[in-house]
């Protein structure tokens, strides 16, 4: 595994207590995440796509002068048989990348995405740190990055790595980013991919997970909302709400018991008075013959 941190010299933020996030084998289908709000308020960028057949779509959502990505949001419409299997903040905005299933589509559709983008002046120490799991031809990868020291997780994002090499990406299936660490401020983030159901492929293939830290300065809650049942429904959507008036900075999830025959489709963050994110997850075209669910996981700011 590798691991490495991409490091931006601002001024600093959000901080934690010390109680410990005990999340269980069947861990509640959505959790909220609560972190401080950056003063001055968030900055939500927007970007799409072409609307056509290409196979695999990136977007990349800048964020204006003075501010960091932290999270974002991503849609695709225009077909079923897409999915989204990358979603990064940056430095310097959120990239977002979607893939048709194996077998492809005719429909023409199109990636939107938007970027949620905080003032670095209100993220000190912050910093982006990446992991990559190992790189070869197995059927499921994980990785997890974790802040140093004290330091507390801000914003997440993971992607099936699109330096992975030729293993095609409609042949893999970003499956979780979880966060993880104590209930007052997580401290990493674990991405995880499968591959379809065809299993192995025969290139090698990795994840990358990036934890967005910053250094300790308030407490955090933990929230958690209704998801999704296990069973075999084709689709399914979650909505995490937090408790007003906290925002929303960034969203993961755990849909690794459809065993890649399931994906995202759709991440929708709400600005309204509700301030919600919507997620839908859907099974592949030839569908799943077992019973899966999924749990969604929102970094807020109160």
């Amino acid at each position: 595994m590798r691991r490495t941190r991409r490091p931006l010299v601002v001024g600093a933020i959000v901080a934690c207590a010390a109680a410990a996030l005990v999340v269980p084998a069947q861990f509640a289908n959505a959790l909220v995440i609560v972190v401080p709000p950056a003063p001055g308020g968030l900055v939500y960028q927007q970007a799409q796509s072409a609307r056509n057949s290409a196979t695999t779509k990136v977007v990349e959502v800048d964020c204006p002068d003075d501010t960091a990505g932290v999270g974002g949001d991503a849609i695709v419409s225009g077909t079923t048989s897409a999915r989204i299997n990358g979603m990064t903040p940056t430095a310097t905005g959120f990239t977002v990348t979607a893939t048709e299933a194996s077998g492809g589509t005719a429909d023409s559709w199109r990636v939107v995405a938007a970027a949620v983008c905080a003032p670095v002046g209100s993220l000190p120490g912050l910093d982006y740190v990446e992991d990559t799991s190992d790189f070869d031809t197995s059927t499921a990868h994980s990785a997890s990055a974790g802040c140093d020291g004290d330091q507390e997780l801000a914003g997440m994002g993971g992607q099936i790595d699109p330096a992975s090499g030729s293993a095609p990406q409609d042949r893999l299936v970003l499956t979780a980013v979880r966060p993880a660490g104590p209930v007052n401020g997580a401290t990493s983030v674990t991405v995880a991919g499968h591959t379809d159901e065809a299993g192995e492929t025969a290139e090698p293939w990795r994840v990358r997970a990036t934890a967005v830290c910053v250094d300790p300065a308030s407490a955090f809650l933990v929230g958690a909302t209704a998801g999704s049942a296990r069973n075999s429904q084709t689709e399914k959507v979650v909505t995490a709400t937090p408790d007003a008036p906290r925002t929303a900075h960034a969203v993961g999830f755990d849909l690794t018991t459809a065993q890649g025959q399931a994906a995202l489709t759709s991440v929708n963050l709400t600005v309204d008075a509700e301030h919600s994110m919507e997620v839908v997850a859907r099974e592949d075209p030839t569908g799943f013959d077992g019973d899966w669910n999924y749990s969604v996981f929102v970094l807020t700011g109160a």
